[in-house]
């Protein structure tokens, strides 16, 4: 009959404080991970209705200089996009430095996990249209 030495009668495998260093890694990793994940979402979800803002600012911008230039005068100051609920829009139109002109700026104002956020977009128009 064969005998084991000390060595040999020894099962491989990890010991106690082995285990318990890894689950102690695992709990100081995964809440930072899940943290990491969450600012990412909250990140992607800014930047992406930030874009959507300026692309609705940008559009809404264009339609009041056409406005201004047919008709003299914007139509309106402030109003909401229909197709995108959440997201409203005001305009100023201020005397500009050079004349005859006006800087003409939009505001949209949009929600992001309850914090206001807003884009602004100016121009510069033409003000000789509402002086004749």
């Amino acid at each position: 009959m064969r005998t084991l030495s000390k060595s040999q009668g020894r099962r491989r495998g990890f010991t106690f404080v082995e285990i318990l260093a890894s689950l102690l890694f695992l709990a100081i990793s995964i809440p930072a991970i899940l943290g990491a994940l969450s600012l990412c979402s909250r990140a992607a979800e800014i930047a992406e209705r930030t874009s959507l803002a300026g692309e609705l600012a940008e559009n809404q911008l264009s339609e009041l200089v056409v406005a201004q230039s047919v008709s003299g005068s914007t139509a309106q100051s402030r109003g909401e996009f229909a197709d995108y609920p959440g997201f409203r829009w005001d305009s100023t139109l201020e005397n500009g430095t050079l004349a005859p002109s006006e800087t003409l700026t939009i505001h949209v104002y949009f929600m992001v996990r309850g914090k206001e956020r807003s884009v602004d977009l100016s121009t510069v128009v033409s003000s000789s249209a509402t002086t004749q």
